[in-house]
């Protein structure tokens, strides 16, 4: 944490007297000096700075249009003129940018304020006349960046900034003094009245409600909730004080004339907030494993908040469907400078652009979930699901192209990989700087078990038949419900679930075939069984042409297991018993 005690920052002056005039004075003096703001409007910075590399660099302008760049002589800078670019993951430089951006933001005196173009100053209110109030002028405080951030486009409307709970708070703040102007001192008979001008400051700073050093620039390290949503909030104050001294002639009799004098201070205050919404991030990541060898193993993942994915031993990497890309905040494209009336400035507007902060935007890519791999690699994606949305709406000049259509965000996804039971993976999240090991053992195991399906024929005709299934558990003896998940038992080209008793019904043509039973995948059922199978053979139908081709073909088998015998007698003995109707025969012609 920095440093928390408040102290005053003073802009102290020459201590010149001022005196009463009209508010007309004023509003002519405005009119004829054009106090109005002068913009110094900035595009997108052309050279690299911050210690970020050319390549790196020209990557981070993605709100700045096609065709910006003036000098593309490099490939970084072709591509930045062409289009934009996106990410895998949140951008380390960014946060290097940010975190060295701030300090090139002019510091000025009190005669003039210089804010950022899009940004609204405030005035102290004019309520007792020029020379009680209204003297602080285009006061402004103005979040810079909070560092880490992630700006989550989800669909239209559903915008979110996710921070970690520890983090920085980068802000901006100025205003200019106005006194009243001259005449300085006035007289009316016995009485003199002379304004001075005193000073005015910063009076304090506050972040989330924590006391800082008043300074033009802020930079606090914060801790804050947990979980949940808040609001980062900055609060200054500035004011200014006017002495008025009030003078009595006074003439005693006999004696000399002396002024006898009265003072008066007069303050203004102003006070000016910003502020933001964000969540806090911090996703529970949960998931359950399951052993298919000694070295292949599926894994199944879901976190409560979007996150990025997951890396493995080997640097592959299974990526859920968010992609990354980084803009600036076009409210500080240029500055606003107001300057009082009639004095010279000492604020100088640099040849360089002013302080640009950016920002990560994270936003549904059209790929979806991918895993990045090796070209040998073993790992695959099996599925990934969440909950649909329609498409986000990007911010203005953003040429990246999300999903088009309705889409389901990756909640969790599934994939096989070469894995030990021993291995860790390494979990990625939305914000910079979001990592968790996860213990393959840690997980949830899955066990894979074999199953029993039995198929009995109930009912036949000559055209179909009636098959009874029942499916079990190998391990316990326990019936397999089918209902209520993808599993199911196929067979002539249909489909049946099991009930709670593990039975299912089917009629199909009446044939030979085989009835498999095909589980759920792992990734959707606590339970992981392995497939099954059973042949059906329907019994012949009286009549048919099955059951005729069956009697001949039983007559034929009797025959020959009877007169096989007498057949091989007859040769090896020499019996003359064969054929043994042969003699019958005789007789009877």
């Amino acid at each position: 944490m920095g440093d928390t005690t408040p102290t005053k920052v003073r802009r102290r002056h020459s201590g010149v007297a001022v005196a009463v005039v009209g508010v007309c004075v004023v509003v002519v003096l405005v009119a004829c000096l054009g106090l109005l703001p002068t913009v110094s409007a900035s595009p997108a910075p052309e050279e690299p700075r911050n210690g970020i590399e050319n390549e790196t660099f020209h990557a981070l302008w993605s709100k700045t249009p096609n065709g910006a760049y003036s000098d593309a002589d490099t490939t970084p800078e072709e591509l930045r003129n062409r289009s934009d670019v996106s990410f895998q993951q949140p951008l380390d430089a960014v946060e290097v940018w940010n975190h060295n951006e701030y300090k090139r933001f002019p510091l000025t005196g009190d005669d003039v304020s210089v804010a950022p173009s899009g940004t609204t100053t405030q005035s102290s209110p004019d309520t007792a006349g020029p020379h009680q109030n209204g003297w602080i002028k285009d006061g402004y405080i103005e979040l810079f960046a909070v560092s880490p951030s992630t700006k989550l486009h989800r669909s239209p409307g559903d915008t979110v900034t996710y921070v970690p709970q520890n983090g920085t708070v980068i802000a901006h703040l100025d205003y200019r003094y106005e006194p009243p102007p001259p005449p300085y001192t006035s007289t009316n008979g016995n009485t003199r009245i002379t304004w001075y001008d005193k000073d005015s400051e910063i009076d304090s700073v506050r972040v989330n409600g924590i006391s800082k050093t008043p300074t033009s620039t802020i930079y606090h390290e914060y801790s804050g909730p947990s979980h949940g949503s808040y609001s980062i909030s900055v609060r200054a104050t500035f004011t200014a004080e006017i002495t008025k001294m009030t003078e009595r002639k006074i003439c005693p009799a006999n004696q000399s004339c002396y002024w006898k004098s009265t003072n008066t201070t007069y303050t203004d205050e102003l006070s000016v907030t910003d502020s933001t919404s964000v969540e806090v991030y911090d996703p529970v990541i949960t998931g359950a494993h399951s052993q298919l060898n000694d070295s292949t193993t599926d894994i199944e993942l879901g976190a409560s908040e979007p996150w990025q994915g997951v890396e493995l031993p080997s640097n592959e990497t299974v990526l859920t469907n968010w992609r990354y890309f980084a803009g600036r905040d076009t409210d500080w494209d240029g500055l606003n400078i107001n300057t009082n009336a009639g004095s010279s400035p000492s604020y100088t507007l640099p040849s360089n652009p002013p302080a640009q902060p950016l920002q990560t935007h994270a936003f549904p890519s059209s790929f979806g979930s991918t895993a990045e791999t090796d070209s040998f690699s073993e790992t695959q994606l099996l599925n990934a699901d969440g909950p649909g949305y329609n498409p986000p709406l990007l911010p203005g000049g953003v040429d990246i192209d999300p999903v088009d259509s309705q889409y389901n965000t990756t909640a969790g996804f599934a994939f096989r990989a070469s894995l030990s039971p021993t291995a860790n993976l390494t979990a990625y999240g939305l914000v910079n700087g979001y990592r968790r090991e996860i213990p393959v053992a840690a997980l949830t195991e899955k066990f894979y078990t074999n199953t029993t399906l039995n198929a009995t024929v109930t009912n036949q005709t000559n055209a179909q038949m009636t098959v009874a299934f029942e499916l079990t558990d190998n391990a316990t003896g326990a019936p397999v419900d089918t209902s209520g998940t993808s599993g199911r038992i196929e067979i002539g080209g249909k489909q049946v679930d099991t009930n709670a008793s593990g039975q299912a019904v089917a009629t199909v043509p009446n044939a030979p075939m085989t009835a498999e039973y095909q589980p759920s995948p792992y990734y959707e059922t606590f339970d992981h069984y392995r497939p099954s199978s059973a042949t059906v053979l329907p019994e012949p139908v009286i009549g048919s042409f099955t059951s005729v081709l069956n009697d001949v073909f039983t007559i034929v088998f009797l025959f020959g297991l009877f007169f096989s015998p007498l057949f091989i007698l007859d040769r090896i003995l020499d019996a003359d018993i064969w054929p043994p109707w042969k003699n019958v025969w005789r007789e009877l012609f």
